[in-house]
């Protein structure tokens, strides 16, 4: 995660589920994190890819991230 600022969980915790986690930073310090579950059997590298670039547009707001992709 250190070096991709991307965690990922590959049916490690809970089976036939995976995970996508990042930090979300303000002012350089890390104040949030937000993470996605996703069925094992819809996450494939298309998905992976996809999960990441999302979570790396996630920016803070007061009422929930804001997340301006995912077409």
């Amino acid at each position: 995660m250190h070096t991709r600022r991307i965690a990922f969980d590959w049916s490690e915790i809970t089976t036939a589920v995976n995970y996508v986690a990042t930090p979300i930073r303000q002012a350089g310090k890390i104040t949030y994190a937000i993470s996605i579950s996703i069925p094992a059997y819809r996450f494939d590298s298309k998905n992976s890819r996809r999960s990441s670039h999302c979570l790396m547009q996630a920016t803070p707001s007061w009422n929930a991230p804001s997340i301006k992709c995912c077409d």
